[in-house]
């Protein structure tokens, strides 16, 4: 419960911060453009109506309109991309190397796919800030990993979940498999027990939720939710830490006999159905930032000429 109020004060902090930041940016800009509004705008404005000729105040305005909106849009569209594009160059550098190919993901986000020693990876990145590390498995069964003092494990015991009990090594940890004696068996390993003290312990120190999982086909590291106020670091070292430690994993659960408590796949692939979503809302933004705009302002011309032929 403490740990969950430690999180609700963090996240108001960083909002109270943000809104803070914005206003103190924003307010001296739109003094400014005030100033000039009523300093130079209407003034030039108003000679220009004297001067007698209504058309071209009328173009003026029509004119105007158009261009401030086109600035409106622009400017944070602009500014959106030079972000976008710094971030996907510093994950590049990241993820390239390890024989990974990068796209977007969600506008803000990355989605690295790639083939490596003989398995496929994923590699998720986006808003929340949240990561996920994918890598394939012939294994199609459960079990997650927390820290046993998280708000998950604390929510399972309020559930009365029982874990399993924690092998050698691995006592930080509360484990909740689907079959527990195959579990024991592959948790049991010393490669194992380092893989997951690797996963769960190295880099990332902004991240509140880190769990370990072993999905069907897969074996996931998840990370989300940050202490801090700005970005997160991730070296390569790191990553490359993390993808060894999921093959480690991956592989070891292979050498397994079978588990007798299997669970089925997802029926759409994981990554087709996220390529899905992506395009989707790349579509989306899309028309509201552009077509609508665009839209709107065919309308207002229309409706504009027809009104001067009459």
């Amino acid at each position: 419960m403490r740990q969950l109020t430690d999180l609700t004060a963090e996240y108001a902090k960083r909002r109270l911060f943000m809104g803070c930041l914005s206003a103190i940016i924003g307010i001296p800009v739109m003094c400014c453009c005030l100033l000039g509004l009523f300093n130079f705008g209407l003034p030039w404005m108003d000679s220009l109506a004297r001067s007698g000729d209504e058309s071209l105040v009328t173009w003026v305005l029509v004119g105007g309109g158009i261009l401030s909106l086109f600035v409106l849009l622009g400017i944070p569209v602009l500014l959106t991309l030079v972000v976008i594009r710094q971030r996907a160059t510093s994950l590049d550098a990241v993820f390239t190397p390890l024989g990974l190919r990068g796209g977007n993901y969600l506008i803000y986000g990355r989605h690295y796919q790639g083939q490596v020693a003989g398995r496929e990876m994923d590699v998720y990145l986006y808003r929340g800030p949240t990561i996920e590390l994918r890598v394939q498995t012939r294994v199609f069964t459960r079990l997650q990993i927390f820290h046993r003092d998280s708000i998950p494990a604390g929510v399972a015991r309020m559930w009365n979940k029982r874990p399993l009990a924690s092998p050698p090594g691995l006592e930080e940890y509360v484990i909740y498999p689907l079959d527990e004696s195959w579990a024991g068996g592959w948790l049991g390993a010393e490669q194992v027990a380092e893989a997951i003290r690797t996963l769960m312990t190295v880099g990332a120190e902004w991240a509140v939720f880190r769990t370990v999982e072993l999905q069907p086909g897969e074996v996931v590291l998840h990370l989300y939710r940050s202490r801090g106020v700005f970005g997160v670091s991730l070296p390569p070292q790191v990553a490359f830490a993390w993808l060894t430690s999921l093959q480690t994993l991956a592989a070891a659960a292979e050498a397994q006999p079978a588990p007798s408590i299997t669970a089925e796949p997802p029926r759409v692939a994981l990554r087709q159905s996220r390529e899905r979503v992506n395009n989707i809302q790349k579509y989306a933004i899309g028309f509201i930032v552009f077509v609508m705009p665009l839209c709107f302002i065919a309308i207002g011309a229309l409706v504009f000429l027809l009104a001067s032929l009459n």
